[in-house]
Parts: C-alpha cells; sequence; structure tokens
C-alpha cells in the first residue's frame, strides 16, 4: 500500500507541475531538460562495421 501511495503523489506532482509549466508557457523548457537529462543515462546503439 505504501508503494501506491509513494507512486500516486509523484505521478501527481508531476502532473501538477506540467499543467503550471504548460499555462506559463514554459512546457517546451520542461521537455527539454527531460530530454538533456535521459540523454545522459542511455546511449543509442552504434553499428560498427
Amino acid at each position: 500500500m505504501m508503494i501506491l501511495q509513494q507512486l500516486s503523489i509523484k505521478i501527481l506532482t508531476w502532473l501538477i507541475i506540467e499543467i503550471l509549466l504548460n499555462l506559463l508557457g514554459l512546457d517546451e523548457l520542461a521537455d527539454y531538460s527531460e530530454f538533456i537529462f535521459n540523454a545522459t543515462r542511455t546511449r543509442p546503439l552504434t553499428h560498427q562495421s
């Protein structure tokens, strides 16, 4: 039950922040920062010949 509660809080927080950023016109900035932070975690596979 505790895991479900923590997950619900994280999702609700994310949703509120997304709505606020969208209303302020800063949603693209948030998407860009997500791209930057995710780009350091995952790397595309390269095809070696």
